[in-house]
């Protein structure tokens, strides 16, 4: 079974029990709920919080840790594919127990046509089993470290070996939002989270902004050859960060996240949908990064092709060739949005992917379910 195939049978399995927990630990309250970023500092701050938020068993469920890099003026080809290389190590690098934690990591280069990705040049979609681990991994601003003593005092709390890549890369990125970081931990999935890759996608152009990249394509094959489903097979990840405007309601947002989920099947290609999956959840980064956006969305397709046809505008204008039902959604959602930065997209076809082993993925598997139903530690009420 090809190694991504098994990937996103676990992930399938992983989000099962983590919309498990979401449904079974929220209740009604009378006061706002915290922010979750807000609720997981909330418990740092208590008696025994760090060593329950940074513990596997630490609220289980498929978590994505979504990081975009935009570098510093005159970087060298050399220097990214360095930061590119130890950013993948990291899957094998990170241990907990003599054992690596992160379940796969993703990265390619920002290919989005769309004009919303602000710059951003490399992505990398990293996946975990539980919060806890998302935490421990992360470790800052969540985990002081910001003095030598309280990186010996908090060691047991994050990562040694994710902390020493941030000290590696941050002299690289840009210093005007060089780093955005979304996470979240799937609530909702639709579509069949199975994918097998076609093959290698092409060299991705990192000079060529994703816009102009398309552009020429259409200049060079024509637009009806890149909104085929057949252009550029291999997986593409296409990610999407809303930031809402401040008197958008509660139901108007869970009714953007209904619409958008529906795409799933709406959008469809000679009456079949084409879009192989959507995640979707609520924005949990706790590093400060998020840059105020509040939902976040994964949409998976089998090629560039197709998702170039539901991309559409800007580049693709001729209504022959993008779907209708992805514009329909996008004329919605677009007066709900800040106006200013109210909507982040950037796409990537999977140039490198690092996974645990089939072993490993079946024994973190079980673990999760396990320590779930370890009544020691339970995810707090919210």
């Amino acid at each position: 079974m090809p190694r991504i195939f098994r990937f996103f049978n676990i992930l399938a399995v992983l989000i099962s029990l983590g919309m498990t927990i979401h449904s079974s630990t929220c209740i009604a309250a009378e006061t706002p709920p915290l922010s979750p970023p807000d609720e997981i500092r909330k418990l740092v701050a208590q008696p025994g919080g760090l060593e329950l938020v940074t513990s596997t068993p630490f609220r289980p469920g498929a978590v994505q840790h979504i990081v975009f890099f935009k570098y510093v003026d005159g970087i060298t080809p050399e220097q990214r594919s360095a930061v590119v290389s130890r950013f993948m190590a990291l899957q094998k690098l990170c241990e907990r127990d003599g054992h690596p934690y992160i379940l796969s990591l993703q990265t390619g280069a920002q290919n989005s046509g769309e004009g919303a990705s602000e710059g951003i040049q490399d992505a990398f979609i990293v996946t975990f089993k539980s919060q806890g681990d998302r935490n421990y991994y992360v470790g800052a601003p969540l985990i002081d470290t910001s003095t030598p003593e309280n990186k010996i005092k908090n060691q047991k709390f994050f990562d040694p070996h994710h902390q020493a890549f941030k000290d590696f890369v941050g002299p690289l990125l840009n210093s005007n939002g060089g780093a955005v970081v979304v996470d979240f931990g799937v609530e909702d999935a639709v579509g069949s989270i199975k994918l097998q890759r076609v093959k290698a996608p092409e060299d991705p152009q990192p000079s060529m902004s994703g816009a102009d990249r398309l552009k020429n394509q259409i200049a060079n094959f024509g637009v009806r050859k890149v909104t085929e489903a057949e252009f550029d097979p291999g997986p593409v990840q296409h990610v999407v960060a809303f930031a809402f405007k401040p008197e958008v309601t509660v139901d108007q947002k869970a009714e953007v996240a209904r619409r958008f989920l529906a795409l799933q099947k709406l959008c469809q290609r000679n009456d079949h949908p084409y879009v192989v999956s959507i995640l979707e959840g609520a924005q949990n980064s706790t590093e400060g990064a998020d840059q105020g956006f509040e939902q976040i969305y994964q949409v998976t397709f089998k090629s560039q092709g197709d998702r170039n046809h539901y991309v559409g505008q800007p580049v693709v204008t001729d209504p022959k060739y993008y779907d209708p039902a992805h514009q329909a959604f996008k004329d919605f959602v677009g007066p709900l949005l800040r106006t200013d930065n109210g909507a982040l997209v950037v796409d990537f076809a999977v140039a490198q992917e690092a996974l645990l082993s089939p072993a490993a993925q079946r024994a973190a598997l079980v673990a999760c379910i396990k320590q779930n139903l370890n009544p020691s530690i339970q995810p707090p009420v919210h």
